[in-house]
């Protein structure tokens, strides 16, 4: 199994275009009604736009129809009731 630390791992590969792909979070008073919130795409809110990637990173281009563009989404609460 590969960490994030490990030097070997794929993570530490220039540029491998992977990361997160949501965020989610609760605390206490969400959680006590089984609620969290959450947006689509990276926590951080920067978009990724594939198309713009392989321009830019040409060794990744065996991913063109398989790598997809993330748009930045809102944080958003999902309620538990």
């Amino acid at each position: 199994m590969f960490y994030a630390s490990d030097p070997n791992a794929v993570w530490n590969i220039p540029y491998f275009p992977g990361g997160s792909v949501d965020g989610k979070v609760t605390f206490a008073a969400l959680a006590m009604t089984l609620s969290l919130s959450a947006r689509f795409g990276r926590a951080d809110g920067v978009q990724f736009d594939a198309e713009e990637f392989l321009k830019q990173h040409p060794q990744w281009s065996w991913q063109q129809g398989y790598l997809k563009s993330r748009p930045s989404q809102p944080w958003t609460v999902f309620d538990g009731h």
